[in-house]
Formats: structure tokens, sequence, C-alpha cells
């Protein structure tokens, strides 16, 4: 059975376009396949300019810059904790002068935010589109904890660079109107939503449960314990785990028509 052929099977919407589309090519259905190795295209390509909007050389080259200092950021911030990163080590990896990287982000938190999207876009589209399309779907507490797991791994890895990311998402007023992340934040809300109403369709939860409302709650429930883990709340991440999954399980009850998995 194809994408398409199961999207219909489940009478389910069709996946928002706006969730994570810098990172899906066309595809015949509307779940594109798993992405390749985060490290083959960690920075997605500048879109190309339509016929009717010709890109000018300045522009391409402008592009082409910020591609080549995203990447280096990307490297750099990789390879060393966030603190002894240097932007002088990502003008010199990108060929560019050090204040060429202050102009493609104002900060270098901004640039941490602005080299990581792509990688957690990549995770978290892969990660809905294994629960969205799989043969035989877990139950929803568990598409859930699959879903956060796999960005909090990532979080945890990165824990440094993780919380100069979320200090600049929660606490910094941007004059110039949503960045990369707040938008990834946006669409991460958008793909909840959408898992929700395909959760109604696949009867794990009641026809006139409020998915805006639940995916809401949820989405707290993701930001708290990512929060936790940053600061490193819990002991070890098992019991991290363990809280996390018990408040999603208290957030999903009463909108279930059969017992949650414990």
């Amino acid at each position: 059975m194809t994408g398409r052929q199961s999207a219909r099977a489940l009478d389910r919407p069709e996946l928002p376009h706006q969730i994570f589309d810098a990172l899906r090519p066309p595809c015949p259905g509307p779940f594109k396949p798993l992405l390749p190795p985060l490290s083959e295209n960690p920075i997605p390509d500048p879109a190309p300019a339509s016929a009717a909007e010709p890109q000018s050389p300045r522009k391409t080259k402008r592009m082409q810059t910020r591609r080549r200092v995203l990447e280096a950021a990307l490297s750099v911030f990789q390879e060393t904790d966030f603190e002894s990163a240097g932007t002088a080590e990502i003008a010199r990896r990108a060929g560019v002068s050090h204040g060429t990287v202050f102009t493609v982000e104002p900060t270098k938190e901004r640039l941490a935010v602005a080299a990581f999207d792509g990688q957690l876009r990549a995770i978290g589209e892969a990660a809905f589109t294994v629960m969205l399309t799989a043969a035989e779907p877990l139950p929803l507490l568990e598409q859930l904890d699959y879903v956060f797991e796999k960005l909090y791994t990532f979080y945890s890895v990165h824990r440094g660079v993780s919380r100069a990311i979320m200090r600049e998402v929660l606490l910094t007023t941007r004059p110039d109107g949503p960045g990369d992340h707040d938008r990834l934040l946006k669409d991460f809300l958008d793909g909840l939503e959408f898992l929700l109403r395909v959760s109604i369709t696949r009867g794990m939860l009641l026809p006139k449960t409020d998915t805006t409302a639940l995916a809401g709650a949820i989405f707290g429930t993701y930001l708290l314990f990512l929060l936790a883990l940053l600061n490193q709340a819990f002991p070890d991440e098992a019991i991290r785990r363990q809280n996390c999954r018990q408040a999603l399980q208290a957030i999903l009850h009463g909108h279930s028509p059969a017992p949650l998995s414990e």
C-alpha cells in the first residue's frame, strides 16, 4: 500500500504542508521517505529562483555565503563546547572575514540556532514519519515518547549549544520577527496536532477531542522536560523519561477510549 493509499484508508487529512517543508522533497504520497544520514546535508540548499523571479547575482552570492558560514558553524559547534567555540574559527573554515560571520547572524547564539535548525528538522520529520506511516501504529503514548526521545537525544548530546539555543528562543526578543528555531517549534506544534488528528481516525482518541488544546498541553510538557534535561534536573535519563511519560499519560487521560500504555 502506498503512502497515498494508506492515507485514504485511514480517512485522515493531508499532512500540513508547512511542517518541516525545508527538508521535504517531492514524493507521490503525503509523507516523504526517511531522510539520509544528517551529515550528508546538514544545511538545506537555498531554494532555486523561479523563472518569474530571477535571482540577482548579489542575492545568490549572499545565500551561498550564508550556507558556507552555517556549515562551518555547525562543524565548530559539534567539535567543541559552545562557550569555547570561536567565531573567528567559523570565519576561517567558511573562507570569509570575521565581520562577514555577523552579517549572517548577529550573535553566536543565533548562529547556533540557524546552524542546527536543519538537523533538528530532519530528526523531527523522521520521527513523525515513522509514527504516521507505521503499518501497525503504536499506542499514542508510545508515539509521543518516541518523538520526544529522538529530539531529547539530540539535545542531550549537544547540551551546551542546546542551552544557548533555548536561551535564544525562550528569553530573547527578536525585533526582526520569528527566527529559525521559533518557526521550528511552531512546526513541531503543528506536527503534534496532526498526529492527534490522525489518532482520532485510528480510534486512539475520542472523536470530539480538542486537538489544538491537547497539542498545546503536550507541547508544554515537551518544553518543560527539555529544560529539565538541559539543566540536569533528574539524577538520570531513565527517571526523566519515566516522569515525562507519566505527565503525558495524565494529559491524555480522559481523551482516550481505551486504557493508555503504562
